[in-house]
């Protein structure tokens, strides 16, 4: 009877030993399938964020690729050239679930922030735009854009204030304008800054001057983003009028009516004209009066340096927007100036 029941207890503790052994065993086996899981997802993740990365800087090759060969087809830029057109391109990329947008931007069409100062320096690097755009002039332009009544301004006073705080942040001294702001407003702030006191290098930093909000500069759902419409590359002080804003050309003149440049847009558009849009004295037929001799025929080209390329990448519905800005040189070089990926 002893030896009876001491097997029947061996024979339990042996079931009860591989019932926990089996126990055991599935909690490492669940616990190893999820981190396999994981390890999974985590190389998915990585794969796809690599596909991402190097469809956007493809993208990116791609815009400089079609300037450059633009500038051996013509000289002069405008919303006909290939590079405008690029967008409506279908983008064949040979790989399910990946699809690429490309669009560039002509930034040498946008209003120059730095003509607001006379840019006196050593070198081209340092941006003199003396033979450009004047800076009473270019005060002029951009109080007259910010008065348009598309932007976050609210009245003639703010407007003011933002074009001589502009001003101030640009120039060297530290005398305030009637509007603007020098260091003694700065140092006043939560976070005292120091005002560049040199040309504009990152659009962001406009963030920092004195009357610029984010409304103002990236738009809200009622105004437009003025960043579309300036630009902190182009030091020459002139504008491309082939591809610059309706609304930055009206500004040029107070002559200039709404009605002249919607006529102004049209012809620039239109296939038949492009010959025509060669050479900046096309715009004479839309400006009442003769421009010769006055200061608008000095600032006005139709040739561009500047651009922003936008590359919008996806892959298995994750997304990646790659913006670089492009110094076209010659039609065998190209400066990268800055790469932003969101």
């Amino acid at each position: 009877f002893k030896a009876k029941a001491g097997g029947t207890g061996e024979r339990g503790m042996a079931l009860l030993l591989v019932v926990s052994m089996i126990a055991l065993l599935s909690v490492v086996i669940i616990r190893f399938g999820r981190s396999m899981q994981l390890a999974v997802a985590d190389a998915s993740h990585y794969q796809s964020g690599v596909m991402l990365e190097s469809t956007a800087h493809s993208g990116v090759d791609v815009g400089m690729a079609v300037l450059l060969n633009d500038l051996e087809l013509s000289e002069f830029d405008s919303f006909l050239d290939s590079w405008s057109l690029l967008e409506e391109v279908p983008l064949d990329l040979g790989a399910e679930q990946a699809g690429l947008v490309i669009s560039i931007d002509d930034l040498d069409g946008r209003f120059p922030i730095n003509s607001l100062v006379a840019l006196v320096g050593e070198g081209k690097n340092q941006g003199q735009n003396l033979d450009g755009m004047s800076p009473e002039l270019a005060r002029e332009v951009l109080l007259r854009l910010l008065q348009s009544e598309l932007f976050a301004v609210e009245d003639e006073t703010e407007a003011r204030e933002i074009v001589d705080s502009l001003t101030d942040w640009i120039d060297g001294d530290d005398e305030e304008t009637d509007y603007g702001a020098e260091s003694s407003y700065y140092d006043s702030l939560e976070k005292p800054l120091a005002p560049r006191n040199g040309p504009v290098e990152f659009i962001d930093e406009l963030l920092q001057v004195k009357g610029i909000s984010r409304d103002l500069l990236y738009g809200n759902d009622e105004k437009l983003p003025l960043v579309e419409y300036i630009n902190v590359v182009n030091r020459n002080g002139k504008i491309n009028i082939n591809t610059a804003p309706v609304a930055l050309i009206q500004a040029l003149d107070e002559r200039i009516s709404e009605e002249e440049t919607e006529g102004l847009d049209e012809y620039r558009r239109d296939e038949d004209n492009m010959d025509a849009l060669a050479d900046s004295s096309w715009f004479a037929g839309y400006l009442p009066g003769d421009i010769e001799g006055s200061e608008l025929q000095g600032i006005l080209t139709t040739g561009s340096s500047h651009f922003m390329i936008e590359s919008q990448a996806s892959y298995q519905e994750r997304f990646m927007t790659m913006k670089a800005i492009i110094e076209r040189v010659s039609d065998s070089e190209m400066k990268l100036v800055s790469l932003k990926v969101d």
